[in-house]
């Protein structure tokens, strides 16, 4: 058969099959999780209706969502079963998103534009730019007209480059990006009204120049997070969920240990969490147990009283202190059959930098 150029081969004739057992749990406990619940994100972006059209790499962010809010991207067919619930966006399975972004080549079709029309009208706050063709004959030239009379509805006469208007229960924004319309989108529930949406998480005290990535999932009873680091270097952060009241427990993927975290606080509608990562490491941390007002109240203090606390520690994992490294050369075996030898290096480096090229371009085991 044929294999997609940008992977890697995956059967066990691969010279790794052997040795491949934990990163197959890991891939395993991952997976596992991440198919439970339903996703959480702020944000749901429709990608158009052009040819050619794909979903790209999330850093992209078309949207404008990153990195506070996430986001989630549709076609046509999903967005023409969406409804509007409570001045949410929602899709037929349960998941639901505080704002729609259109795509900015200011083309839509006429099924498309009604459908924003409609959600719009019911309550939905939609981002976008007026289009300005349907990018097809179909119904031409009444489908033209239909389009100008929506857009007169949705975005008005004037030109401008930024603006909003309300139409029905909902709203029309266009020069603004996501992440914008949700820091000042105003929130209400029984007891308050807050200004801007609560980012869903933020990763803060990092390293510079170092980034990291999320997914939230909710089940009925907990919350977690799928938190990994880009990094090649090893890394601490503290990270920021839009969770109160809730014990963070910390599950690691690659060993499946489970624990409670024993260093975080919460303020402002928030919960920090401090992590440690390896390069390019992941954990995840689940919210599930309901913690005593008493704790919270503890907790939320230390970062006013910016002292250590005994009875709160500040971190949750062993800080491991290299105290030395092993030095000398290393005799490295390469397998005859496949063409290499036995060698004396003064370092460990990377294959394809040794000058023997029975060695440079070796694809088989060392030992």
């Amino acid at each position: 058969g044929q294999e997609y150029f940008a992977g890697t081969h995956f059967n066990p004739n691969v010279t790794w099959w052997d040795y491949s057992t934990a990163f197959i749990q890991y891939l395993t406990r991952v997976q596992y999780l991440m198919q439970q619940g339903t996703a959480v994100a702020d944000v749901l972006y429709y990608y158009g209706d052009h040819i050619p059209n794909l979903g790209r790499y999330k850093e992209d962010d078309p949207a404008g969502a990153l990195p506070d809010y996430d986001y989630d991207i549709t076609n046509e067919d999903r967005l023409l079963d969406l409804t509007v619930k409570n001045g949410k966006i929602m899709l037929p399975h349960g998941v639901s998103y505080r704002v729609l972004v259109l795509p900015n080549h200011k083309i839509l079709s006429l099924a498309a534009l009604k459908k924003v029309q409609s959600l719009v009208t019911e309550g939905a706050t939609v981002i976008g730019l007026k289009p300005y063709s349907t990018a097809s004959l179909v119904g031409f030239p009444q489908a033209e007209q239909e389009r100008e009379a929506i857009n007169a509805q949705l975005w008005g006469n004037a030109e401008t480059a930024k603006g909003e208007q309300k139409v029905g229960k909902g709203r029309m924004i266009w020069g603004k990006t996501a992440k914008e319309v949700l820091n000042t989108v105003e929130e209400r529930n029984p007891d308050t009204v807050r200004k801007g949406v609560q980012p869903d998480c933020v990763f803060l005290e990092k390293y510079p120049n170092t980034s990291y990535d999320y997914l939230h999932r909710e089940l009925p009873d907990a919350d977690y997070y799928f938190i990994s680091s880009q990094n090649r270097e090893a890394t601490t952060v503290t990270a920021a969920f839009r969770i109160t009241n809730k014990q963070p427990e910390l599950w690691d993927a690659v060993t499946g240990e489970i624990r409670p975290a024993t260093a975080f606080y919460q303020k402002n509608g928030q919960m920090f969490v401090p992590l440690s990562f390896n390069p390019y490491g992941s954990i995840f941390v689940i919210f599930r147990e309901t913690i005593s007002e008493v704790s919270m109240l503890l907790r939320s203090k230390i970062p006013s009283l910016n002292l250590p606390t005994p009875s709160v520690p500040q971190v949750n994992y062993i800080n491991f202190i290299a105290l030395d490294s092993l030095k000398g050369t290393w005799t490295v075996t390469f397998d005859p059959k496949w063409g290499g030898s036995t060698i004396k290096m003064d370092k460990l480096i990377s294959w394809t930098e040794h000058p023997n090229e029975g060695i440079k371009y070796y694809s088989g085991l060392e030992f």
